[in-house]
């Protein structure tokens, strides 16, 4: 399952696949889950305050024996302050520190960029004293920021974001390739969120068309291909499922090599058959 690691530009580096618990809920059904995704091969858990199951993460990250193996991204919703915020994240994670630390959208930049991202920092140079005891961040990052959020940031920035998770798939490239393009010439790495979408939200569309003749070809499955396509653009992927097979199915998704054809094939679909942002 060739997923590895993708280097941060913080000298940290983050595993390439996250298994999201974005609607999975909560309480034991959404504990085994999460369990089952570790033990299929997961090791980066993708969670959030507003998810309202960091407490069931960290429970199912524990009864897994994998401990602090396992890289947990969680991200700050603007309920509360960002220093109790965090606080709060690690104790119901069980944990000290998380891996990576997110601003969940531009929403919950308050009162502003730069001021919201002072606070950000704050928390990752807490823990750079060889981990302090203050809960902290070992990378910070932002979520679904546009080209126009990361170039206010970056004024002002003293740390830049390591990460900035948008959603990614083929039909929404016409509005997201810009914000790739310009992290990476920042070193900035993207997550992408929903690779699966054109799947669910278009079965009949160009792209799920596409993704079906290179599935048949190589003898995999259509969302294989997508998520094949999104390693490809560099992207670490955040999926999420409740069944252990598609699990299975996304993990050896990282041994799929597209064909520069392929790629150039899905990207003309995606421009084909566009969607808006949600």
């Amino acid at each position: 399952m060739m997923w590895g690691k993708i280097a941060l530009n913080d000298g940290n580096s983050i595993p390439s696949i996250a298994f999201g618990t974005w609607r999975r809920g909560n309480g034991e059904k959404a504990v085994e889950i999460i369990k089952n995704a570790l033990s299929a091969g997961f090791t980066h858990i993708d969670t959030a305050q507003a998810y309202k199951n960091e407490t069931e993460a960290g429970e199912a990250i524990r009864s897994s024996g994998l401990k602090r193996e396992v890289f947990i991204t969680t991200k700050f919703s603007s309920g509360v302050d960002i220093e109790t915020s965090i606080k709060n994240s690690c104790e119901f994670l069980g944990v000290d520190f998380v891996d990576l630390y997110l601003i969940h959208g531009l929403k919950h930049a308050k009162p502003d960029i730069p001021t919201i991202w002072k606070k950000m920092e704050a928390i990752k140079e807490s823990g750079l004293a060889k981990y302090a005891l203050s809960s902290h961040s070992r990378s910070i990052g932002v979520s679904n920021f546009a080209v126009e959020h990361l170039k206010t940031l970056l004024e002002t920035a003293k740390i830049r974001p390591a990460v900035n998770q948008i959603m990614v798939h083929p039909q929404v490239m016409h509005i997201q390739a810009p914000v790739i393009e310009f992290c990476q010439q920042e070193g900035i790495v993207v997550a992408g969120y929903c690779p699966c979408f054109p799947l669910l939200d278009n079965p009949d569309g160009v792209v799920v068309t596409t993704a079906q003749q290179i599935a048949q070809r190589l003898g995999v499955k259509p969302e294989q291909v997508l998520f094949a396509w999104s390693k490809s653009k560099g992207v670490v992927v955040v999926t999420s499922s409740t069944k252990r097979e598609r699990m299975e199915g996304y993990l050896s998704a990282g041994d799929i090599e597209l064909s520069p054809e392929d790629i150039r094939a899905i990207d003309a679909a995606g421009l084909a058959d566009p969607t808006e942002l949600p």
